[in-house]
């Protein structure tokens, strides 16, 4: 059984390879010789017909419409002009300088001082102690309570820094000279004082005024 198979088998590749060469002789035979002389001959006979082609029909333009009375033109605004600003330069003549006239050089004229004024109230002379009891009736002139002479006697102390008297004067006599003097002798002796004071605060010599009754006593 095995040596059918092989020989069958041999026979069938021998018959294919057969078969494939006349396959490809024909194709040879076609290409190289019948199919090309043929085909020239049919495209040689062929008739020929020549036409002519007609000229595309013309392109219609489109209507044309005529703007009417009525209708407002249109106006496109244009792009605005932008410019850019730029130095301003403003160019002067030349002036001459004016002449001016000789002048004398102004010199000030210092102002005078100005007193600030008084930093404390000025004040006069002040008694210390009762004044009524520098002059009494136990001082009355002997002589004048016999003759009764009465009177009131006005008078001015000088008044030293220290606030002591240095000075009587009678500014208005009683009438009677006994009187008179009895009152500055009195005074000169008795009266005491705090002293003045000026504006700075500082003792100044002042001045005292004052009157005197002598009245003969019962």
């Amino acid at each position: 059984m095995s040596y059918i198979n092989r020989h069958s088998a041999n026979a069938r590749g021998t018959m294919i390879a057969a078969v494939a060469g006349l396959h490809v002789a024909a194709a040879w035979a076609l290409i190289n010789g019948l199919g090309i002389d043929y085909i020239k001959q049919e495209v040689l006979n062929l008739p020929t017909t020549n036409y002519q082609s007609e000229p595309p029909p013309p392109v219609p333009e489109p209507p044309r419409t005529e703007p009417s009375a009525s209708a407002e033109p249109r106006i496109t605004p244009a792009d605005p002009i932008v410019r850019k600003p730029g130095p301003v330069v403003f160019r002067l003549p030349p002036i001459d300088p004016p002449t001016l006239p000789d002048v004398e050089p102004f010199i000030p004229t210092p102002s005078p001082s100005v007193d600030p004024g008084p930093r404390f109230d000025p004040v006069g002379a002040k008694p210390k102690g009762r004044p009524g009891l520098w002059v009494t009736t136990n001082d009355y002139p002997t002589r004048d309570i016999r003759e009764g002479n009465e009177g009131a006697v006005a008078f001015r102390l000088s008044v030293s820094a220290n606030g002591k008297v240095t000075g009587c004067e009678v500014l208005r006599s009683s009438g009677h000279p006994g009187l008179d003097a009895a009152t500055c002798d009195k005074l000169m002796r008795r009266a005491s004082f705090d002293p003045a004071r000026d504006g700075s605060g500082d003792r100044v010599a002042g001045t005292y005024t004052g009157t005197v009754r002598w009245v003969i006593p019962e």
